[in-house]
């Protein structure tokens, strides 16, 4: 469990952070709209933009208007909704990367439907378990956590966030390294193409 210290110290660090990740998403929606083109890469970013600012939105709301434990649902939902939407497109964008050059497969952007369907469906899996507990007298529910609405009891992170982001996150180191791997090939046998 948090100090008060502590929170408040989480709730300064979200104070200063928020604005910067509202502005850096705007401006991605912004640039989205205002291009002609509209390729696959940028709809990927574009869909990862609205996830982050989904999360900025939840964040501001808690920031401004004090909200109480039974008020969390709302909140709660759209934060647990962002924050892995967040998460699964990065790694779709990076697994993206890893079947385009790595494994080299050219019909990538065939795949956008099915990627914005598994990612609603995965962030929509902890929210709909989370509810379907509150509602029927579960243990899990959607509550005041440290300042954030989220799934509570706090014990529930290691399962419905650190076991699931950390899969993700070493999912997403072992493509970064993968495609970076090719990428410096690809850079070398260039470069030895030009000075011949």
């Amino acid at each position: 469990m948090q100090t008060t210290e502590q929170t408040d110290l989480l709730s300064y660090a979200n104070l200063i952070t928020t604005p910067f990740s509202l502005a850096g998403s705007f401006y991605m929606i912004y640039s989205y709209f205002k291009t002609c083109a509209k390729s696959f890469s940028s709809r990927l970013v574009f869909c990862l933009a609205l996830s982050d600012l989904l999360l900025s939105v939840c964040d501001v709301f808690e920031i401004f208007i004090p909200i109480a434990n039974e008020n969390c649902t709302v909140v709660g939902f759209l934060r647990i909704f962002g924050m892995y939407s967040n998460m699964l497109w990065m790694t779709q964008i990076l697994t993206v990367l890893f079947v385009q050059f790595v494994l080299e497969f050219a019909g990538v952007d065939r795949l956008f439907p099915y990627l914005v369907i598994s990612n609603i469906l995965g962030s929509l899996a902890p929210n709909i378990v989370t509810l379907y507990e509150q509602n029927y007298g579960g243990e899990l529910q959607f509550g005041n956590v440290n300042g954030e609405c989220f799934i509570s009891p706090p014990s529930a992170y290691m399962y419905d966030l650190i076991i699931p982001f950390g899969t993700l996150l070493t999912l997403c180191c072992f493509l970064t390294g993968k495609v970076y791997f090719v990428f410096r090939k690809m850079e070398t046998s260039l470069g030895n193409i030009e000075y011949k």
